[in-house]
Formats: C-alpha cells, structure tokens, sequence
C-alpha cells in the first residue's frame, strides 16, 4: 500500500494508481484479477509507462501503485508539452490459469486519459476517471489517480537559501592591543596572603 508522501525533487512527477470500481455488467466474471498501467506522453521523461501488481478476485480492485519519472523542468518546451499532452491509464483483465484448460495472457479491457495541464498551476491533480471499454460501447467503471509535482510549472524557481551572516573581521591593531593586554595580566603575580591591593593603600 502507498504510504505517507514522498518528498519529491524539482523535477519529479509522482504517478499514482488508487484504485478502481468496475462495472459488473461487462465483466468476464463478477471477481476478475486486474491490473493497472499507464504510459505518459511527456518527451525526455525518465519513466514513461509502468504497470502495478495483479489485484486478484477483486471487481473493486485497490493498487495502491507509485511512480515516479524525471523531466526536464528548465527547458522552455516543457510547459507546452504539459499544455497539450496527457497520461493514459489502462486496465487489464489477467485470466485465472487452471490446470484442466489453456488459459490466454492478459487483455486490456479499457482506458481513460488526464490532461496534464491542471499541474501548470497545481501541485497535486487528483481524479475519478471514466474507464472506456476496449468492445463494446459501456462503461467499463472508473479508476481512481493522483499526480504530483513539487511545484506547479508555472511558478517560479524557489530563490537559493541564505547563507548565514559572517561575523566581521576583527581590526588588526586592536586585536594585537587586547591580545597584550590579555598577557600582561596573565603574567602579573597574584598578591601574597595578608597584603593590601595597591589600589586599596589609602
């Protein structure tokens, strides 16, 4: 399951799959094992598809499944392709194998898309998409994400932390004249028991 935040860096796009409730009507049988996936339509990204584990025997399947992929955030065409482009999530259907007959791979059974645009102004773009089956003209449900970033892309770039304040530095003269004065009264010999400070003599 995906637990608390990541802290993510100034270049890092989080992707993440909830979950989803399919619609019973069009399901090859009422507990299906699912998977999810999805594939990003971003140029120069470090990750640009990812799938989650198998939910098995589930028609309301949670992923609870996290990505993360890098982009360039100081190129110029990087808001624009956020502008126009967008993520693809899909839903596979993986068929129980059995022992007594031949069982084929998994099958996509349907799809939905998110702009990407929200995030030009927002950290976090979170959805209940409707899920488009493969056949037939049916919803297939709805499947639950949420996108992050650290910052939107049209902010600005967060200023460089101060440095802390020097101490200025001390005057040469003065500092030879406190460092004689420290020595001399170091090097004076403490008053014998009994005597009078010359200071006190009246």
């Amino acid at each position: 399951a995906v637990a608390a935040l990541r802290l993510l860096a100034d270049s890092d796009l989080e992707i993440l799959i909830l979950s989803a409730q399919l619609n019973p009507k069009v399901l090859p049988s009422p507990e299906p094992n699912t998977q999810a996936a999805f594939s990003l339509s971003l140029p120069n990204v470090t990750l640009s598809e990812g799938k989650s584990a198998v939910v098995k025997a589930s028609a309301n399947p949670r992923f609870d499944a996290s990505f993360v992929a890098t982009f360039d955030r100081k190129k110029g065409s990087t808001s624009n392709a956020f502008t126009h482009r967008r993520i693809t999530i899909e839903l596979w259907i993986v068929p129980r194998t059995g022992l007594l007959r031949f069982v084929s791979g998994p099958y996509l059974f349907a799809k939905a898309d998110l702009k990407l645009a929200p995030l030009l102004n927002q950290i976090e773009l979170r959805a209940s998409l409707p899920l488009r089956c493969v056949e037939g003209s049916e919803s297939g449900g709805t499947i639950l994400i949420c996108l992050r970033v650290a910052r939107p892309l049209n902010a600005p770039a967060q200023p460089p932390p101060l440095k802390p304040a020097q101490p200025p530095p001390l005057n040469p003269t003065k500092g030879a004249a406190t460092a004689k004065a420290a020595a001399s009264l170091k090097a004076a010999p403490a008053p014998a028991p009994g005597s009078k400070s010359p200071a006190t003599v009246p």
